[in-house]
């Protein structure tokens, strides 16, 4: 990984989930930080929660400050608290679009509702719901970044994931860079 990696959100908020979430040895920290998160309702329960103020320095730190956008926040802290492994190999879209006896482990119904939500607030049940069916295993960097830059473009990349076909998806360098912007 290259300085410039570790400065990704991504990167920043897999770090983030190491230490406070979900570390080697689980200490009571964790197991405290991932029950406050799992209860969070609104964006100002959610930096309430000690944990989720460095995560955003972290965040901010790399020119990323959430502070003004505390519900993109919540909908990433309280995101990363559902999942239970980290499998760089498993991209969370590509896992609901698994088939299992023929059928897609999130059913279509369902993906479309965690596609249609733009509202990041909105977007925190139907998303964590979905967690659930693929046993809260994904690639946490590549979550962390897709929630943190939420939008058509991610949203669009989804659908290719989810359909199987991820190298008709729009290149994700691009995705970034417009959504940044």
């Amino acid at each position: 990984m290259t300085s410039a990696d570790a400065k990704r959100p991504g990167q920043i908020c897999l770090s983030w989930w190491r230490r406070r979430i979900r570390p080697t040895e689980d200490t009571s920290d964790a197991k405290r930080n991932r029950a406050a998160l799992r209860r969070v309702a609104t964006p100002v329960e959610a930096v309430a929660v000690e944990a989720v103020h460095e995560l955003n320095r972290g965040l901010a730190n790399a020119g990323d400050d959430l502070r003004h956008r505390s519900d993109r926040l919540m909908l990433i802290a309280v995101v990363l608290a559902h999942l239970k492994s980290h499998e760089p190999q498993r991209r969370a879209a590509m896992a609901f679009g698994e088939k299992v006896n023929e059928r897609e482990r999130l059913g279509a119904i369902r993906f479309e509702g965690v596609i249609r939500q733009t509202d990041p607030a909105l977007l925190v049940r139907p998303l964590v719901r979905a967690l659930g069916i693929i046993d809260g295993r994904a690639n946490v960097a590549s979550l962390a970044e897709d929630l943190f830059y939420w939008s058509d473009p991610v949203r669009t990349r989804w659908c290719f994931d989810y359909y199987g076909a991820p190298g008709a998806a729009p290149d994700q360098t691009f995705i970034s860079s417009e959504t940044s912007a």
